[in-house]
């Protein structure tokens, strides 16, 4: 599509759209329908929550100015906000020729199209862009896949910065950030501001925008998983995503290459929710574990993120936890999925002389428990459709699909139905964080 038709496109929607005058959402979605652009159902939140995800249907996050250099290139573009949209238009195209009615309808209608440049200061800070294309940026290539907050230990490499205590930014957050940088406050992708505490070693992960240069600091716009709090307010929050800033001194990259074994954490009923960056080492030793079976017994990615969301809950992917901290209580759950009782598999893994703790020797277990059925540990009707464990690791069924299957199936906790989406949230934020490597 050339500019001059994404402009005659959008002009000429404009001038049907009486119905819908100064309806900014409305408007907009009838200029992407006919232009053959998938657009989110729902209000102006759920639309900016959904194009926030970053996966929605081609679109990117982007910049005022990628969405205007996108627009003059006809590639469809657009500002979003909780209470507005405006569909971005190229700088300079030829003119479309209406007649007077549809002159005043058009009219109307201004301020739901416009050219990048006659977009407000006011309007931008209150605004997300977005292109139908898929946006790279090489400032935020250069800080790697996942970065975490720099600890606090003053240990090597760890280099701290005293920032300032708010800092407004293009995208229209607010960024608040105490001395030691370890509590911030995050804008959620429906635009409400909460108070999410990232401790340090949280990973978080860079979203598809330039860095931003405030008050002599360089800012990234990063998402962040909540692992370390389960309910606020009777609202449970584990696996909840947030968007917001971070002074980019306050992180440090994650190194790329597999961790071996030996960085493994196994320490004794450490919860690792509170240590995301140990949790993820963990995750992506089983992840790269699990793909390097032959092809017979080798996972799929959706179902490792599958069961590593389940572990997340069940142990906080430490093969040494005990369930509720009671060590040596063999009546109680014991390792990566909580086998329980723990004498289950500890009683099979001491037979075979080895030690009980080792993630290979859990892991083992998992694999012989998809060829054998150990103990009847997978129950293939617990799922509708049936599905058995083999089955279960060959699938490419969507992570959320997976993620219940493993827990109805395999965990079979009380009160299952209560725990469906909390799973299928800590099983996309493994998905999330794995992809970045």
């Amino acid at each position: 599509m050339t500019r001059n038709q994404y402009n005659n496109v959008i002009q000429w929607t404009l001038s049907q759209c009486s119905d819908s005058s100064g309806d900014s959402l409305l408007a907009s979605r009838e200029i992407f329908r006919n232009l053959g652009i998938p657009f989110p159902n729902g209000d102006y939140t759920e639309v900016l929550r959904t194009m926030m995800s970053g996966v929605y249907m081609g679109w990117s996050i982007c910049t005022i100015e990628q969405a205007a250099q996108c627009a003059d290139q006809g590639i469809p573009a657009v500002g979003l906000s909780t209470s507005r949209v405006i569909v971005v238009m190229p700088e300079e195209a030829e003119e479309v020729v209406i007649n007077k009615a549809e002159e005043e309808i058009v009219s109307e209608t201004a301020g739901i199209a416009l050219p990048a440049g006659e977009i407000t200061v006011d309007e931008r800070m209150d605004m997300q862009f977005f292109a139908f294309a898929e946006i790279e940026n090489q400032n935020l290539a250069a800080v790697g896949g996942a970065v975490r907050i720099a600890g606090r230990s003053g240990g090597p490499g760890d280099v701290y910065y005293s920032a300032p205590r708010y800092v407004s930014t293009p995208g229209g957050v607010i960024l608040r950030d105490t001395p030691n940088g370890d509590s911030v406050g995050f804008v959620d992708t429906g635009g409400k501001k909460v108070s999410v505490t990232l401790a340090n070693k949280s990973v978080v992960i860079p979203v598809r925008t330039p860095v931003v240069y405030k008050d002599g600091y360089q800012w990234i716009r990063v998402r962040a998983y909540i692992t370390h709090i389960e309910e606020v307010n009777g609202r449970n929050r584990l696996g909840e995503k947030y968007i917001g800033w971070i002074v980019l001194s306050y992180t440090r990259p994650i190194p790329t290459p597999v961790p071996n074994k030996n960085e493994v954490c196994s320490t004794l009923n450490a919860d690792l929710k509170a240590d995301q960056l140990a949790m993820l080492t963990n995750a992506r030793y089983i992840h790269n574990d699990l793909r390097m079976q032959s092809s017979t017994y080798s996972w799929t990615n959706n179902a490792i993120y599958a069961i590593l969301g389940n572990m997340v809950q069940e142990s906080s992917i430490n093969p040494n936890y005990w369930q509720g901290g009671h060590t040596n209580d063999m009546s109680v759950g014991y390792g990566l999925t909580q086998w329980t009782d723990a004498s289950k598999y500890i009683d099979w893994i001491t037979a075979l002389h080895k030690a009980k703790e080792d993630i290979d020797n859990q892991l083992y277990r998992i694999k012989c428990e998809v060829r054998l059925n150990l103990d009847d540990q997978w129950i293939a009707g617990n799922y509708k459709p049936s599905m058995s464990f083999l089955r279960f690791i060959h699938s490419n069924e969507s992570v959320e699909v997976l993620s219940e299957c493993f827990l109805r199936c395999y965990e079979k906790p009380k009160y299952v139905d209560t725990k469906v989406l909390q799973r299928q949230r800590l099983a996309i934020m493994c998905q999330d964080w794995l992809s970045q490597f």
